[in-house]
């Protein structure tokens, strides 16, 4: 199950942003710790050695990723559109 990250109005269609996908090249990272230092939810810890993500947590995974100095982290959006209009599903949502 994918948590909804948000949703919003874009042309009479609702657009629905699922929670960020990390994608972790252990072999590249040099243990800087900046994602760690950069994570303000606890969503990114480092026990034992090792680097550990937690993508329900509410960080901005965007720029976790882009401050990683050798590129070891990467993220992936899942994104759906309804392919009702948006009146349709509720006229009195507001976005």
């Amino acid at each position: 199950m994918r948590i909804i990250k948000s949703a919003r109005k874009v042309n009479r269609c609702v657009i629905i942003a699922f929670a960020m996908k990390i994608i972790y090249d252990e072999k590249i990272c040099v243990r800087c710790l900046a994602c760690a230092k950069e994570a303000e939810f606890g969503g990114v810890t480092y026990e034992r050695g090792k680097i550990f993500f937690d993508e329900t947590k509410p960080e901005d995974w965007q720029n976790i990723a882009a401050i990683c100095p050798v590129g070891a982290i990467n993220t992936e959006s899942a994104v759906a559109c309804a392919a009702r209009r948006a009146d349709s599903i509720n006229p009195n949502f507001d976005f």
